[in-house]
């Protein structure tokens, strides 16, 4: 409401508009639209859900990376006519942590844009989740842009569900654009994940994203540089201008720590796909990713997808024990990576949480401390 502001050129107050969203009584079921507003690179209008920080008084409304109606969100039943839960006919809009889920009779949206000015703008997206509603079996989009100067930046978000009606369905359209990157984001069971036409114009680079289950993963031509992408199919299917996608990995098994209930957490213990295949984009001038969507940290050797997957701490049911459960030098020990290997085998009481005191520059001094997380076999 721009009368609280007395005015609605934000550019001219110095203003930015920060708008955060609060769990009430269920899903927000009415579409919103961002018009009449004047904005600009720094003067920009921001729709978010609050984390867990002083300044917000510990009132999170922020998702955990799984869909929970305890949390705010958006579930709209678009009725006739292409538009979404939030159609942006504005410029230099950011939406972060928001979960929008949608349907309609026609082609509905989580977020719709059309074009706003015929001046260059930007548009961006982050740790949002964005699905079809339960039972919806008509085609519906993601995210869908027709603005041929818009600038997308989406990362961190996980896209499910877009599927149904008469194949058109899919998680990511930006027909129109000018240039956007799409970096760490996790595509689940749609039609197709990404659309882009080549005649439409614009750039995309795409980076560090994971497909699983898509029918198609990206179609169209994309950005020199894209790369580092993982997906469950034999081919991402898409092409790149100019040379990239060399660390592509595709027939992938991805580990989710509850995929059946829409849990895409990587498992630290069973993921062979994306954990530490990624690239380092924290450096990356044009969009520099630095976490994930919970807000952990991403190491240099980081994970692909929307998930940076953070190693359990495990400590020993046997606290307080002073005694050694096995001990000697003649029982070589090789360490591998992650893995210790021993020439003989260990008791069947040592396993997760017990430390292995070892000497690792064989200079005849225990040096180093190791704690299991896992045990194989006996040996391993």
């Amino acid at each position: 409401d721009s009368s609280h502001l007395n005015t609605t050129d934000l550019v001219s107050g110095n203003y930015i508009l920060n708008i955060p969203c609060y769990y009430d009584t269920g899903a927000d079921t009415t579409a919103v639209t961002i018009d009449g507003w004047t904005t600009g690179a720094s003067n920009y209008i921001k729709i978010y859900t609050p984390k867990n920080t002083a300044t917000e008084c510990n009132r999170s409304q922020r998702h955990s990376w799984k869909w929970d109606n305890t949390k705010y969100s958006m579930s709209v039943d678009i009725g006739a006519g292409n538009s979404g839960c939030i159609n942006i006919l504005e410029d230099y809009v950011k939406i972060d942590g928001l979960q929008l889920t949608v349907s309609g009779s026609d082609y509905p949206g989580c977020i719709w844009r059309t074009a706003a000015t015929a001046t260059t703008n930007q548009v961006e997206v982050s740790c949002s989740i964005l699905k079809t509603t339960s039972g919806y079996a008509g085609n519906a989009f993601g995210i869908r842009s027709y603005d041929a100067d818009c600038n997308w930046k989406i990362w961190n978000n996980i896209f499910y569900d877009f599927t149904g009606g008469g194949g058109q369905s899919q998680a990511l359209s930006l027909r129109y654009n000018a240039v956007s990157y799409v970096y760490n984001n996790t595509f689940h069971n749609n039609t197709t994940a990404i659309v882009r036409h080549d005649t439409d114009g614009g750039t995309i680079s795409l980076n560090n994203n994971l497909f699983k289950e898509n029918t198609s993963d990206a179609y169209g031509t994309y950005a020199a540089g894209s790369d580092y992408n993982a997906t469950s199919n034999a081919s991402i299917g898409y092409t790149v201008s100019g040379g990239g996608n060399t660390h592509d990995r595709t027939s992938q098994t991805f580990g989710f720590i509850d995929e059946a209930n829409d849990d895409f957490h990587l498992s630290y213990l069973n993921d062979a796909g994306a954990k530490d295949y990624g690239v380092d984009l924290s450096l990356d001038g044009n969009l520099p990713v630095t976490d994930d969507i919970d807000g952990n940290m991403r190491p240099s050797a980081c994970d692909i997808g929307a998930d940076e997957v953070v190693r359990p701490i495990y400590r020993s049911v046997g606290v307080g024990a002073s005694a050694p459960l096995a001990t000697g030098t003649a029982n070589a020990l090789t360490v591998s990576g992650s893995t210790a290997s021993f020439i003989s085998a260990l008791p069947d009481n040592i396993g997760v949480g017990d430390a292995i005191q070892y000497d690792s520059d064989n200079g005849g001094v225990v040096d180093s401390l190791a704690f299991i997380y896992g045990r194989t076999d006996s040996t391993h």
